[in-house]
């Protein structure tokens, strides 16, 4: 079968979407698909062969209609988008909603901020261009992919598609790349090379967007917890912080049991040396950071905004925060992960749990719902 798959940036070790889709491509070549990679920029694409690169416009609205156009010219493939175009058979939204994403995130901000964004010109414009492509993505596609019950939800609701068209299909990680018995032998040093005590819990975050994943609530949650006997430390991997994370912490007085670490390539070793994960998301599709920590044996400590909270067992593979920015609730489940027999057995049902979300069995639950697109679309396509 000849597949397409669209995205803004092709990039194997970028973010969720970017790495999902290199390993995606990676699997549909295995499977013996002509595959072909329609993208405005694209990073560590040596194993691409049909790579189409569009001039990107510079606007949500112009890649999406550049894609359209380009989608035009090309031979007759059935077309995946992750969420840039509204022009494919398959729209499987990695992030989920967009919309929804940049409301979450503005939900952080102050009163002032809030305002400002509601009514700013510019702010309304970009919001109702996110929603009319998403509209049309939804609606034109003749299958859709969510990555969780609430995006499923959320999809069907605001589109008015029909559940039937709708298949929900957990985002999917390289389950023995986490493996603990692989990660073990990382332990030791990588603790050693983040000054971390013998007796020093380790708090981790894997989050680029800082706000949106709740930084803020795991950084005062952080310092309650200390401030009732909790001896520990918060690495945050991912994102750049600016000036005002700086203040937080210098204002709450945690700068010196903080580490924002930035990008960093191999992040095993972070997983390697935590004892706890946390996400407390404002809004996640299904997180793929949430997905790695229970495949490495953590504990994770995510919201229910996070898609990935359908693996969680709240209280038995893992916990649940009811409100993500519930600082409180978090700070207590800090000070009760400092028993290493609950960490322990927490972990081993999160591991277990993420086996279902092995990207070996969601690249070909994917493949399988671009087999049923391309008949539904009734197209001949190269077999």
């Amino acid at each position: 079968m000849r597949i397409g798959l669209i995205l803004e940036t092709f990039d194997p070790a970028g973010g969720g979407a970017e790495r999902w889709t290199a390993q995606f491509h990676d699997h549909l070549r295995r499977a013996g698909h002509e595959v072909h990679v329609i993208a405005f920029a694209a990073r560590g694409h040596d194993t691409v062969e049909h790579l189409h690169l569009l001039t990107d416009p510079g606007t949500l609205l112009g890649r999406a209609e550049a894609v359209a156009a380009a989608v035009a010219r090309l031979p007759p493939m059935v077309l995946h988008d992750s969420g840039t175009g509204w022009s494919a058979h398959v729209f499987h939204p990695q992030t989920g909603s967009r919309l929804l994403s940049l409301e979450r995130m503005m939900s952080a901000r102050g009163i002032a901020g809030r305002l400002r964004w509601r009514v700013d010109p510019r702010m309304i414009r970009l919001r109702r261009i996110m929603a009319r492509i998403e509209d049309r993505a939804a609606r034109q596609a003749t299958r859709v992919i969510a990555v969780s019950r609430v995006l499923r939800d959320l999809l069907a609701a605001r589109h008015g598609i029909d559940p039937a068209r709708i298949a929900t299909i957990p985002n999917g990680v390289d389950t023995a790349r986490f493996d603990p018995a692989r990660l073990a032998p990382l332990r030791a040093l990588a603790r050693e090379q983040l000054g971390l005590g013998a007796q020093e819990l380790m708090l981790l975050m894997v989050a680029h967007n800082l706000w949106l994943k709740g930084v803020d609530t795991a950084l005062r949650a952080l310092t309650l917890a200390r401030a009732q006997g909790a001896v520990a430390r918060l690495v945050i991997c991912g994102g750049v912080p600016d000036a005002d994370w700086h203040a937080l912490v210098a204002r709450l007085g945690v700068a010196e049991h903080v580490v924002f670490a930035g990008d960093v390539p191999e992040v095993q070793r972070l997983y390697a040396a935590a004892d706890a994960m946390l996400h407390p998301t404002r809004w996640d599709a299904c997180s793929l950071a949430t997905i790695e920590g229970m495949a490495a044996a953590l504990p994770v400590v995510s919201s229910t905004a996070n898609g990935a909270a359908d693996l969680i067992e709240d209280g038995v593979s893992g916990h649940l925060l009811h409100r993500a920015t519930d600082h409180e609730a978090l700070a207590a489940i800090i000070l009760a992960l400092r028993d290493g027999a609950l960490r322990r057995r927490i972990g081993q049902a999160a591991h277990h749990a993420a086996r279902s979300a092995d990207i070996a069995r969601n690249c070909a639950a994917v493949e399988a719902v671009l087999h049923v697109a391309a008949e539904q679309a009734g197209q001949s396509l190269p077999g």
